[in-house]
């Protein structure tokens, strides 16, 4: 006789064969990745959601009053954030909370539903940040950066970290880290298919680095937080739109 115990286990994994992959629009966890602390990714901002003040998405910090994340992460007037955190390792237990002033996202962004295009946006802050070990800007590539197969980047989020996690929406209370791959790099994209680690619901808008430097941007990962098998990821390539960033920044 199947126990009651094992239907759920099949239940669950078909469940997850069917709805892994997390749709762009949706707040992309760190899987298999371990806890971190500020000091590593000084640079790295929470998103918090207007209604509860939960972590809703990722940020980066370019400049002392510009954050740079994906744009699914602010496209919807119902969730788009009003104040990003900074300065922590556990966003419910903020250093420095600071408003957002304004939101800029790509002009051309759109989605399908599975994959968006040009996500990416701009916020600016109510007032400039203070820099510390804490919180310092993340340096930008240069237009001609090219990464190839097999390089290796980390990435670093507050995303969900379980498959139950992903099954409540809560996100993790400890910055976490992963070692990642490319896989291959094509123009606006960025993508890494791993069955050890990545991203998932929370990560959304995080950075993907090389060395201290803000090479990708959280875009879609995993729908649920588990490493049954191999999928990608899809981060969006900061170097393809230095100059739309530039334009921002002079704007």
């Amino acid at each position: 006789m199947v126990s009651l115990y094992s239907k759920i286990v099949s239940l669950v994994y078909i469940l997850l064969l069917k709805n892994n992959f997390v749709h762009a629009g949706k707040r992309v966890r760190i899987f298999s990745g371990q806890e971190t602390y500020i000091e590593k990714h000084p640079w790295i901002v929470s998103l918090l959601h207007p209604s509860d003040g939960m972590h809703n998405c990722g940020g980066s910090l370019i400049n002392a009053d510009t954050v740079i994340t994906a744009a699914h992460c602010v496209h919807n007037k119902t969730s788009e954030p009003v104040s990003i955190i900074a300065g922590t390792s556990e966003w419910a237990h903020p250093d420095t909370i600071i408003k957002i002033k304004s939101i800029s996202m790509h002009e051309n962004f759109s989605t399908d539903g599975s994959t968006a295009k040009n996500d990416i946006a701009i916020i600016k802050l109510a007032e400039k940040v203070k820099f510390s070990n804490k919180i310092q800007p993340i340096k930008l590539p240069p237009e001609t950066t090219k990464l190839s197969e097999g390089t290796s980047l980390t990435i670093a989020g507050w995303g969900q970290t379980t498959i139950w996690n992903s099954l409540f929406g809560t996100p993790t209370m400890t910055l976490m880290e992963a070692k990642v791959t490319v896989s291959k790099s094509e123009n606006e994209r960025i993508i890494i298919t791993s069955d050890r680690s990545g991203s998932c619901p929370g990560d959304s808008g995080g950075p993907l680095e090389l060395n201290g430097m803000l090479v990708g941007i959280v875009s879609s990962g995993r729908r649920y937080c588990t490493d049954f098998f191999p999928i990608s990821s899809s981060y969006t390539n900061v170097a393809f739109f230095r100059t739309w960033i530039t334009e921002k920044l002079e704007g």
